[in-house]
């Protein structure tokens, strides 16, 4: 008795799907033999018929109609001869095992830079997530490519194994990108994993993975994007020209639903429509994954490489007859070598953003230096000059006398020659405000409650920490208090002096850098904030700040290099933060020269590894 083939084994043999054998055998293009519901057997003469596809009639039977149009390639049959037969295109039955182990391996690899959307403190607990993911993709990815290498059913086994960790990995992902608000990110993940899920299941094989993918995730970011435009990592000025005119995500989403309805309708019957919408589609990858890179989004920024370049060289793969076993451990070199291009970018980028940090907290370091000198200057200068008028007689005689405008005449030179004096006051003995200048109106007239004035009144020189003003906008202010004594060495009024803290702070601020959002924080003894970047946070408690870690969330919840110093006078403690995205956002530049070299070198490759497969089978 002859042996027979199972349809699977058959649209193996033949380079087709399943689908497409059944078709072949309710129309008769093949004969087969039911052996149960649904079910179908092909002895080896059919097999054989099929095969050879021979221009004469079978005798008795009426001749079936070519399965595809003609070219030949050789294959080996178990139990046929080494006989040729003629197909319309080959099945690159593992492509999408392919890409996504590319993809996977370089996603995972690519965990290790700075991720803008990790940096924030409401998403800092899916931190303890990125490690299993990055051993699981990476891992996961490069099992995928190398099974190819062993016997198909050790291949197989392997393969489901893998498939069923990156289906888990990609999960995981998703979800975390719904739960940091990447609706883009959480849309092209999601379709990863539901790829997987489908193919995983049998449900589609050969290319088909593939273009669902790309037709999916096409489709889907066109879409979100109608309703917002953040889910782009598109340049600030093509969002703009988006907002200012709504047809143009309309017109986005029609294209890119005429282009899939295309792709899907030729991609087995117009090789040229195919290669043309298979480039397109590989360009606008590519584009994409620039302007990911350029957002410092690292994970969709490869995912996207991978794909533009898995859609230009699709149809060249398909040309070489990829779906060979034999003949796809070939390409292995070529994929393995797109791997380490990528592992080697991402590595340059990693050392980048190391030195990078590393060399942005030493400057934070002598940026703290530098305006810990500044603050204890100013507050020397205020010191020196409260204590200078402990016994000055002119200004003891205008006290004694209450002389009001006199006491401003002599005050007004002495506020115009410090820089940060903000304001002065002379109060006599018993509380009553004698003069300020600059005026100021004060929401009281005695300040015998102050504790600079009791302190000064009792022959200290005090050092206030910060509180609020009894004024109309109501500022935190500073103030630095002595007695004023006269001839008879009696203390007869208090001379208080506040420090100016806005002029501080913008002297502070021309230290720091401020392309990357540098910010000094001033904090007084009572842990009360006396300058911030946000002037709405002075005079809360701090809460937010740990002197000893060089990273942490700022108030903003975004992770910042930060570093603190304490003044010996004052005890207060002055630092300095700058966001991690904005201190590593120079190696942008690198970064994006880098992913083109990248692009291009993986291209040239592949185009002269087909080049090279293509003279091969014509020889």
């Amino acid at each position: 008795m002859s042996e027979t083939y199972t349809v699977k084994q058959v649209a193996e043999l033949l380079g087709y799907s399943t689908n497409s054998i059944y078709s072949f055998l309710k129309t008769g293009r093949i004969k087969g033999v039911r052996v149960g519901r649904g079910r179908f057997r092909i002895t080896e003469e059919e097999l054989r018929r099929v095969l050879h596809l021979s221009k004469k009639p079978v005798v008795g039977q009426k001749e079936s109609a070519p399965i595809a149009e003609e070219k030949k390639e050789e294959i080996t049959v178990p139990g046929v001869d080494h006989i040729t037969y003629k197909f319309l295109s080959l099945r690159v039955a593992n492509l999408f095992n392919w890409f996504i182990g590319v993809a996977s391996a370089a996603v995972g690899l690519s965990l290790v830079l700075f991720n803008k959307y990790l940096a924030r403190e409401e998403t800092a607990f899916l931190l303890a997530w990125i490690f299993p993911l990055q051993t699981a993709l990476t891992a996961s990815g490069l099992g995928l490519l190398v099974s190819e290498l062993f016997e198909k059913k050790i291949s197989a086994i392997w393969q489901r194994l893998f498939q069923t960790v990156l289906i888990i990995s990609y999960l995981v992902i998703m979800l975390m990108k719904f739960k940091i608000g990447d609706s883009g990110g959480a849309a092209m993940f999601g379709l990863i994993f539901l790829t997987l899920v489908v193919t995983r299941l049998g449900l589609v094989e050969g290319i088909n993975p593939f273009l669902i993918f790309i037709s999916g995730h096409s489709l889907a970011i066109t879409f979100l994007a109608l309703y917002n435009l953040e889910i782009l990592d598109l340049p600030a000025s093509l969002k703009m020209l988006f907002r200012q005119s709504p047809i143009f995500p309309a017109v986005w989403f029609l294209v890119a639903l005429f282009s899939v309805g295309l792709l899907w309708r030729w991609h087995r019957k117009n090789k040229l429509i195919y290669w043309l919408l298979m480039a397109a589609f590989g360009i606008g990858y590519l584009v994409s994954a620039f302007f990911a890179v350029n957002s410092l989004a690292w994970c969709k920024g490869f995912l996207m490489l991978t794909t533009g370049l898995f859609a230009l060289l699709l149809p060249a793969w398909e040309t070489v007859h990829l779906s060979d076993h034999q003949k796809r451990r070939t390409i292995l070199p070529l994929l393995f070598g797109i791997l380490i291009l990528m592992v080697l970018t991402i590595g340059a980028i990693w050392v980048m953003e190391q030195n990078i940090r590393e060399y942005a907290r030493k400057e934070m370091v002598n940026k703290t230096a530098l305006g810990k000198s500044l603050t204890e200057a100013a507050v020397s200068q205020l010191q020196t000059i409260v204590a200078g008028f402990e016994h000055n007689s002119e200004l003891a005689e205008m006290i004694d006398k209450k002389d009001s405008q006199a006491l401003i005449r002599l005050l007004k030179p002495l506020f115009q020659s410090s820089q940060y004096l903000r304001r002065v006051l002379v109060i006599s003995s018993s509380g009553e405000l004698l003069a300020i200048y600059p005026h100021q109106q004060l929401t009281t007239g005695n300040l015998a409650f102050r504790e600079y004035f009791i302190k000064a009144l009792a022959g200290e020189h005090y050092f206030s920490q910060g509180f609020a003003a009894r004024v109309t906008d109501k500022r935190w202010v500073v103030v630095v208090s002595g007695p004023v004594r006269d001839d008879e060495d009696k203390i007869i009024g208090v001379l208080a002096a506040s420090l100016d803290l806005r002029r501080l702070a913008m002297k502070l601020q021309e230290i720091a850098l401020a392309q990357n959002e540098e910010g000094f924080y001033l904090i007084d003894k009572n842990s009360r904030y006396l300058i911030h970047p946000d002037e709405r946070f002075i005079g809360r408690l701090v809460d937010d700040v740990d002197t000893v870690k060089n990273e942490q969330f700022d108030f903003q919840g975004k992770l910042s290099l930060q570093n603190f110093a304490q003044l010996e006078k004052t005890g207060w403690l002055i630092g300095i933060r700058a966001p991690v995205e904005k201190v590593v956002a120079p190696t942008k530049a690198v970064s994006f020269i880098l992913f083109f070299l990248t692009t291009v070198s993986v291209f040239t490759a592949s185009v002269v590894e087909v080049v090279i497969k293509i003279r091969q089978l014509a020889g």
